[in-house]
């Protein structure tokens, strides 16, 4: 388990990160910091799998040196905290059955508007109906899902 020490030195470098950066600067635009702010709390709750201590420690390492040199942030520095946080978003998703948000409703919406495709030119022999009816489907579906996943705590 990742020791409490760790866990305290990520959040409060992050916070440190967060209050350079602002609210709405461009900095904060640029490093994600919602979504890595996300990523930490799954982190925490996560802190007794191995793979999301290694990546306690990683983000934890990164988010001090983005913190120490903020004023002269270079694009591979952004593009290193992006490439991390798909890593840890992919290991979120892989060992604890975690998805993004909004993953349902893309989903089936590609699937509603296939299907829609399919019947409006078969059944209905109009093709912006059956388009119109699968997207509808599409989004109510994916919508509930998701609207369920978020329920149960299952959103990054």
């Amino acid at each position: 388990m990742v020791e409490q020490q760790q866990i305290d030195k990520l959040r409060s470098v992050f916070a440190e990160l967060k209050e350079k950066a602002g609210v709405d600067s461009a900095g904060a635009k640029k490093l994600e910091l919602p979504k890595v702010e996300r990523l930490v709390a799954r982190l925490v709750e996560f802190s007794g799998c191995l793979g999301c201590q290694d990546y306690v420690v990683k983000l934890t390492g990164l988010l001090q040196g983005l913190t120490e040199r903020f004023e002269q942030l270079e694009r591979s520095d952004y593009k290193a905290l992006s490439l991390l946080a798909q890593d840890i978003t992919t290991h979120l998703e892989k060992e604890h059955q975690l998805i993004p948000d909004g993953y349902y409703i893309g989903t089936y919406i590609a699937l509603g508007m296939s299907l829609g495709l399919i019947f409006g030119m078969s059944i209905f022999d109009n093709l912006p109906t059956g388009l119109g009816i699968g997207l509808s489907l599409g989004v109510a579906i994916g919508a509930g899902l998701d609207g369920d996943a978020k329920k149960k705590g299952r959103v990054i």
